[in-house]
């Protein structure tokens, strides 16, 4: 039996363990997901990042049980939940629209789901209290939807979705209607409420700074398929192709040649009628390739600078130089190739004019050969 509940476990609840298994989805002779595996471990913070059309959102829905599989089974515990109804699976959900009452108030909105199971009025008192202690809106429990923020009103249907005690909490862009000072700082109160309650919190987000601000891993979709799955700097710091490399940050593609390999994960590349050394996986191959190198891994300075010579460096004319606030982004032409530059702004660093020759170098472990 799936449980309807979650018991305490060292002061927090307990999550549930998930299961993709060969999940497949058609809409018409459209696929949406094509034979996924996902496991997801109990008390996980994961995200389910990618564009539009990814199939992210498809994901949660069959989760949620509101959309039904094509092929395949979701297991929650073990327990093969594939043909169960929504109501029956236990699940807690926060949508992008907020879905508040807006004839109910605070404290009949985050109480609803207990009144529909003919929980005692003294119970739901005291459960809805601890939510809004918990979200941080004690004093709001008399006010109506139409009299908060969008923060507060989010703060609310979370409060709602998880009074229940559920073991997972689905969110699908829940932030996405919020500016951007309070969707930041909303992105650090819903990590702290997971590390609070210790309930499985999958996240849907097209959004790539708000996947790794928030996540233990992230599930990076594309096309239905999983393009990459591991820890926010795994994915960010050793994307494994092109397409993750320039949907999570900046990146700057080079074209280069690899000649051979000098060891274990590392290779020879030609660019610029010079060899270099990159970092690859088991994917690479001798002949043409792609190199990422993220625009902050690039040291920027004065052409008339002494390096250090073992450093990966070229020279190049400073095409453009803008000031923006927390960093300095150059562009700098290299061999008829434009390089994005972004340095950290600090007291006293100098900065490069247009038409300048600055050298370029990087750490050999940050320049990526991807596939």
């Amino acid at each position: 039996m799936l449980r309807a509940g979650i018991t305490e476990v060292t002061g927090k609840r307990a999550g549930a363990a998930i299961k993709f298994e060969g999940i497949h989805k058609r809409y018409g002779s459209s696929v949406a997901i094509e034979r996924l595996d996902l496991d997801i471990q109990q008390g996980e913070f994961i995200s389910l990042l990618g564009p539009s059309g990814s199939g992210k959102s498809t994901l949660l829905m069959m989760l949620a049980g509101f959309e039904q599989v094509s092929g395949g089974r979701i297991l929650i515990d073990d327990c093969d939940v594939t043909l169960l109804p929504p109501e029956r699976r236990g699940i807690g959900m926060v949508f992008q629209n907020y879905a508040l009452f807006p004839h109910m108030t605070v404290a009949e909105n985050i109480g609803f789901s207990l009144r529909q199971t003919r929980t005692s009025k003294a119970v739901i008192h005291d459960k809805v209290s601890k939510m809004l202690d918990l979200v941080q809106l004690s004093g709001f429990e008399n006010r109506y939807p139409q009299q908060l923020s969008g923060g507060q009103q989010q703060r609310v249907a979370i409060a709602r979705a998880v009074v229940f005690d559920p073991p997972v909490l689905l969110m699908d862009e829940p932030l996405s209607a919020l500016d951007k000072q309070l969707r930041e700082a909303m992105q650090l109160e819903i990590k702290s409420l997971h590390d609070r309650l210790g309930i499985t919190f999958i996240y849907v987000t097209h959004d790539q700074r708000e996947a790794l601000v928030m996540s233990d891993r992230v599930a990076l979709l594309n096309d239905g398929k999983i393009e990459q799955i591991g820890s926010p700097r795994e994915l960010y710091d050793r994307p494994c192709s092109r397409f993750a490399a320039s949907f999570i940050g900046e990146a700057n593609f080079l074209t280069v040649e690899v000649t051979g390999a000098t060891a274990a994960g590392y290779y020879d590349v030609r660019m610029f009628d010079r060899t270099f050394t990159a970092r690859g996986g088991d994917g690479a191959r001798l002949g043409p390739a792609q190199c990422v190198l993220r625009p902050e891994k690039i040291h920027l300075t004065a052409a008339s600078n002494t390096l250090d010579a073992a450093e990966s460096q070229i020279e190049g004319i400073v095409t453009s130089a803008l000031f923006m606030g927390e960093s300095l982004r150059y562009t700098v032409e290299v061999g008829g190739c434009s390089l994005t530059v972004s340095q950290p702004h600090r007291s006293g660093t100098p900065t490069l004019a247009p038409g300048e020759l600055a050298r370029l170098h990087w750490a050999v472990d940050d320049f990526l050969l991807v596939v």
